[in-house]
């Protein structure tokens, strides 16, 4: 599970920013139940399925960078 840390976190259709792919977004203190980790496109992401069967992702790092937006337990 992970807690979203800043105020407002997008979720993607796939593990990339550069797209416009933002279907949904997570508020502050809200969890999220992942079940795979990704590192590509300069971030370390999580995957899970959306209650429709579609993957979903979310950006839990940069990787160059100390700057987290998930708490993962």
């Amino acid at each position: 599970m992970a807690t979203v840390l800043p105020s407002v976190l997008n979720v993607r259709s796939e593990p990339d920013t550069s797209k416009d792919n933002v279907v949904v977004q997570y508020y502050k203190g809200e969890t999220i139940n992942y079940h795979e980790v990704y590192i590509c496109n300069g971030y370390v992401w999580i995957k899970y399925k959306s209650w429709q069967g579609y993957d979903r992702y979310v950006a839990s790092r940069k990787i160059d960078s100390s700057e987290i937006y998930l708490k993962c337990t």
